[in-house]
């Protein structure tokens, strides 16, 4: 078995193939020369403008992180009205009641709203009456002695010392006057309409309201707002 040899090259397809590889290298070279085109630079150029540069990366400095930190808000020191009480004290004499709210002041407290309070009054603590002005001006100096705050001359030459709306109201205060010495005053019964003041303190604290208590105490009633 005889072995077939390769056909001899073909010089004209050799000649082909150079032209037109040369054809292509003179069309680069007149894109190149002519229309300023390169290959290489052009393609980079056609990547994405927005690339990101290394060195153009830099990190923020610490303290510039900690100034967008947000914080808690702080607590606040403020009293909600749900911690704070109102108290409404006494039905006194409008003197009387200036008196204790100016105590009331200088113990720390603050300044009462002063409330025009009507009453049906129902008993009196009175004492006397007595003969003469005389007698009547020599008990009254008496009562201050005993730091009798609320009292004052009738007409009759008596001295009133309370109107109150309800009888355990009075005994109550009688028991008071009996503790400060005085022994001559009686409960009776009236029907009278009387003007009186009441004291309101708006927004106390704790420690507000129990200094409050401790300064009505056998100074007429304390009752929480309506």
């Amino acid at each position: 078995m005889t072995q077939k040899t390769a056909p001899p090259p073909n010089p004209r397809r050799w000649f082909w193939v150079l032209t037109a590889l040369l054809c292509v290298n003179a069309v680069l070279a007149l894109g190149y020369h002519f229309l300023g085109w390169n290959p290489a630079t052009d393609a980079k150029a056609d990547l994405p403008a927005l690339q990101i540069a290394p060195q153009s990366i830099a990190m923020a400095p610490a303290s510039a992180a900690a100034e967008t930190t947000f914080a808690p808000p702080a607590p606040s020191n403020l009293p909600s009205a749900a911690s704070t009480q109102c108290w409404v004290w006494g039905a006194f004499a409008d003197a009387q009641a200036q008196t204790l709210n100016a105590k009331a002041q200088s113990a720390g407290l603050p300044a009462a709203q002063s409330l025009a309070t009507p009453i049906t009054a129902t008993h009196i603590i009175v004492m006397g009456p007595y003969p003469n002005r005389a007698a009547l001006d020599k008990k009254m100096a008496e009562l201050k002695r005993m730091k009798v705050s609320d009292f004052a001359a009738t007409e009759n030459l008596s001295i009133s010392l309370g109107i109150f709306s309800s009888e355990s109201a009075a005994q109550n205060q009688f028991k008071t006057l009996g503790k400060l010495g005085v022994r001559s005053a009686k409960v009776l019964q009236k029907q009278t309409q009387v003007a009186k003041t009441s004291l309101r303190f708006d927004a106390l604290q704790a420690p507000q309201s129990a200094l409050l208590k401790a300064l009505a105490t056998d100074l007429g009633s304390l009752d929480p707002c309506l």
